[in-house]
């Protein structure tokens, strides 16, 4: 792997063609894992990994250094290899020189290292055929044209592409309550427990509210548990996610019919599941026919899913490792977590405290919640719009997708804009969310790249 940092590279860079490279913006697990499959099936002649903070394979997801911090599947679930369901145990066993159970959940900071450890060997393996570079800085803004793409840096540079993968992740959002704007200077809240140091003033004694109570919710109250604090998780159904089986039960076949509606849907999961061995072999069946499914709805369908089935939907599907739950349980059972089901409505800062506005679900009455500090649990981040999604957006290249959680795509996941597809702009991961809805795991992420790999290589045949 090189990196382009001297003045000659630069101006290799400028003079070089462009037709046969491939710039990934994003280095995270999606952009990683794209570039492995690029890598490994010879898609282009060059492959550009921008990443602004230099860290590949991580994103948020695998960025944590706290090893009480575990993978959300099992190892045996999260091998790179199509096939190859062993790999990644084998490969924790090789570098830890220690015997890995595959149905063992290990620290999410590993699966970061594999990811590089894959990008690496991916790279080596091409003896020249293919070149990978790596480039820390931020993308900024992006062309596209009949040629193919350009994008632009933060440090000066324009890269020209045949095509720009764009793998930033989610796209950035503003806490859902008034006053959040005023807080963004304050000490006391915390907008994105991922950043490092974030909860390093949080001590004992202090009160701190978690606002949401999904699986970043779940990680902040681990990592808090041992330093006194007193937590208490707000979000609208106060639902934590449940937690896998220690050993799993055998996969269930099953076809779920699309084109249904979503009632008739939920009613044959629940039947199912209540004459089930294990409710979680009933729920896994749907994953293979998810993004079918969620497809298949209408408009009005899909919203209804996420007004009433989707926090109940992701608190089966997206589980906890067992060890996990344990330790949840553990601290709500001693009194140091507690869950409220209700909605925050405004937050003030008070010369000692957060004064937080907190409508309970139950109720109509308004309580007030005094907090030492306010944490951002819910999954994306309280940060401005990304300079790239924000030049997309005001050229026509791209758009929201109907539900504004990503952007619209093709089946491709091209780009739509103003003027349809855009061929050389394609999304990858968790911008597709509004199109495919089951789209931030590994295995739909990973799918994602070996298609896109099997894309970008029928379409250097047809220009060959």
């Amino acid at each position: 792997m090189t990196a382009t940092s001297t003045p000659q590279g630069r101006a290799a860079r400028r003079r070089g063609p462009s037709r046969e490279r491939v710039v990934i913006v994003g280095g995270g697990a999606a952009g990683t894992l794209a570039a492995i499959e690029l890598l490994n099936r010879c898609a282009a002649r060059e492959v550009v990994l921008v990443e602004r903070s230099g860290a590949l394979g991580e994103g948020v997801a695998y960025s944590t250094r706290d090893d009480r911090h575990l993978l959300n599947l099992p190892a045996a679930a999260m091998s790179v290899p199509a096939g190859d369901p062993g790999h990644f145990g084998r490969w924790l066993g090789q570098s830890s020189r220690s015997e890995v159970d595959p149905g063992s959940f290990v620290p999410r900071r590993r699966y970061g290292e594999y990811l590089r450890a894959m990008l690496a060997r991916a790279a080596s393996r091409q003896g020249g055929a293919v070149r990978l570079e790596i480039i820390r800085a931020a993308a900024l803004a992006a062309r596209s044209h009949p040629a193919g793409a350009e994008i632009e840096l933060g440090d000066g540079r324009t890269l020209a592409a045949r095509c720009a993968v764009i793998a930033i992740g989610q796209l950035s959002a503003h806490a859902p309550w008034s006053g959040a704007s005023g807080l963004s200077r304050s000490e006391r809240y915390v907008a994105d427990p991922w950043r490092p140091g974030a909860l390093d003033r949080v001590g004992a004694g202090d009160r701190v509210v978690l606002a949401g109570s999904g699986l970043t919710m779940a990680d902040v109250a681990i990592s808090l548990a041992g330093r006194g604090t007193r937590l208490l998780a707000v979000s609208r159904h106060g639902l934590t996610p449940l937690a896998h089986a220690r050993t799993p039960a055998p996969g269930l076949a099953r076809e779920w019919a699309p084109g249904g509606r979503l009632v008739d849907l939920a009613r044959a999961l629940r039947r199912e599941a209540e004459t089930a061995d294990d409710w979680r072999s009933v729920v896994d069946s749907v994953r293979p026919q998810a993004q079918e499914l969620w497809r298949s709805l209408s408009l009005e369908g899909q919203e209804q899913f996420m007004r009433h089935a989707r926090r109940y939907w992701e608190a089966h599907r997206h589980r906890m490792a067992p060890e996990a739950a344990r330790e949840l349980e553990r601290l709500i059972a001693d009194g140091r977590l507690a869950l409220r089901a209700g909605t925050i409505l405004t937050v003030r800062e008070g010369p000692d405290a957060l004064e937080i506005s907190f409508r309970p679900r139950s109720g109509t009455r308004r309580e007030t919640l005094s907090a030492s500090f306010l944490v951002n649990c819910t999954g994306t981040i309280d940060a401005a719009p990304q300079p790239l999604v924000v030049s997309l957006l005001r050229q026509g290249l791209a758009r929201p997708d109907a539900h504004r959680l990503g952007l619209a795509v093709t089946g491709e996941g091209e780009l739509l804009g103003a003027r349809g597809a855009q061929e050389s702009l394609i999304a990858l991961g968790a911008l597709r969310r509004g199109t495919l809805w089951e789209t931030t795991a590994i295995a739909e992420i990973h799918a994602q790249a070996v298609s896109l790999a099997a894309l970008l290589v029928r379409r250097r045949v047809a220009a060959s």
